[in-house]
């Protein structure tokens, strides 16, 4: 689909630096890849939705994203990689 190819094309690196995620931050990450929200993420973790934000955002400082359509892709590529 365009989604896809837009999602894994040019935007994103190849390679995802996912190493430096910590293991919380990766979790978080599977979710997003899966489709729930920060407060379904908040409560699947037992996390306040702040914490869930403060992770995904660091998340994206890491793979060096930034904006929804990249944040988007960062998600789509991770669940394949992860």
């Amino acid at each position: 689909s365009e989604f896809h190819k837009f999602t894994l094309g040019t935007a994103m690196p190849e390679n995802l630096p996912i190493e430096e995620l910590s293991v919380r931050e990766r979790e978080v990450m599977r979710l997003v890849a899966r489709g729930m929200s920060n407060e379904q993420i908040a409560e699947e973790l037992v996390l306040s939705v702040r914490t869930v934000e403060r992770h995904l955002s660091n998340v994206y400082v890491k793979l060096r994203v930034s904006g929804k359509a990249a944040r988007a892709a960062a998600a789509a590529r991770f669940s394949q990689v992860a």
